[in-house]
């Protein structure tokens, strides 16, 4: 349908998946080996990505993507007048994280990941200096060893997912609520 067409070449764009190479940058592999809502399921599997699964005013199924390098094409401007009320926060400093540990590839015999990816790092002396953090990484690792390594098989899949941890998490970021 021209719906999924315009969908998949947005996708394209996006950097997460190209063309012409099997299964991409971002791969999803796994079993379901217990009965699972496929509301519950489908969240489980955008954890594990920069999708954001939702429904739009008519109904159908979208993917929203989070850019993979921060650009963002507004496709809709919120003007002052159109602003009814407004709150605005930055996430905590503890939610900065300068290492990530991205454990993957369940094991479903065992119980247990079979997998990590070690140590992907920020050395940049600034982060560390800027946030007031330990360049030991000790007060701003983040282990990654729930549910959103069970989808992820791959290796390739689970370094490009784990640099974009990083990269989501190396900067704090500032949270707008508007009416």
């Amino acid at each position: 349908s021209d719906t999924f067409k315009s969908n998949y070449e947005s996708e394209l764009e996006s950097g997460y998946i190209s063309n012409g190479e099997l299964g991409g940058k971002l791969k999803h592999d796994f079993t379901i080996d217990k009965k699972i809502n496929s509301k519950k399921l489908i969240e489980g599997i955008a954890s594990a990505s920069p999708y954001i699964p939702r429904f739009d005013s008519l109904g159908q199924f979208k993917l929203n993507t989070i850019p993979i390098n921060g650009n963002v094409n507004p496709d809709h401007i919120v003007k002052a007048n159109d602003i009814i009320n407004f709150t605005y926060n930055r996430t905590k400093v503890e939610e900065v994280y300068t290492k990530v540990e991205f454990k993957y590839n369940w094991d479903y015999a065992r119980g247990n990941f079979s997998h990590v990816v070690p140590d992907i790092t920020i050395n940049s002396g600034s982060t560390f200096d800027y946030y007031n953090l330990p360049s030991d990484h000790s007060k701003s690792t983040l282990v990654v060893e729930d549910d959103r390594g069970k989808y992820i098989r791959d290796h390739a899949s689970a370094m490009s997912f784990a640099n974009w941890l990083l990269s989501w998490h190396r900067n704090q970021h500032i949270k707008i609520k508007l009416k």
